[in-house]
């Protein structure tokens, strides 16, 4: 599973799994595969292997069948993610006058 791109950065898909435990932990104060696999709406094989593949780029620390925590350098990506999310969020709802539920998908 891929989690840099070509261009050295975080696919897409791996900033929405890092978003997504960041605001489960703020929420929750505890994360475990089932509850990312329940908001992004994707099985559970699915978040295991993004979850490996997290950690193995030091992102997340993540024990099977255990709770999953953001390393120092996984929170400071997944905050720097979020604050992009809500500028966008707020230029597209608030500028361009897109609706909130779009928004926040595209964002």
């Amino acid at each position: 599973m891929e989690v840099i791109d070509m261009a050295g950065t975080l696919t897409s898909s791996m900033e929405n799994y890092l978003e997504t435990i960041k605001n489960l932990e703020t929420d929750k104060g505890v994360v475990r595969v089932k509850n990312v696999a329940q908001e992004l709406k994707v099985k559970m094989s699915s978040v295991s292997g993004a979850l490996e593949t997290l950690a193995k780029e030091g992102l997340i620390s993540h024990e099977k069948y255990g709770y999953i925590q953001l390393t120092d350098q996984g929170k400071r990506l997944a905050e720097a993610i979020c604050s992009r999310h809500r500028t966008l969020f707020k230029f597209l709802t608030e500028v361009l006058g897109v609706d909130p539920k779009t928004a926040d998908e595209d964002a």
